[in-house]
């Protein structure tokens, strides 16, 4: 029997609070409901929701590498947007 991975969600918490006013400026970007509070970002299959206290959401992804890249490249998207 062949398991192919097809979805992994994963998850993380930046090491700071998130402006989730600067996001929503961004390309790709929604927010979310009021009542969630957060901001999702698409590219291609890969979804990242991001709540104002840091923590992610990321899911699409078909291995653990791509998620730990995708996180960094986020990280990097709220480091540059200060």
């Amino acid at each position: 029997m062949k398991l192919n991975i097809m979805n992994i969600i994963a998850t993380s918490t930046l090491p700071e609070k998130v402006s989730l006013t600067k996001l929503v400026k961004l390309s790709n970007v929604e927010y979310s409901d009021e009542e969630k509070k957060a901001v999702i970002i698409r590219f291609n299959e890969v979804a990242i929701i991001i709540f104002p206290s840091g923590n992610l959401i990321i899911t699409g992804t078909t291995s653990i590498e791509q998620a730990k890249e995708i996180s960094n490249q986020i990280e990097k998207i709220i480091e540059d947007l200060k």
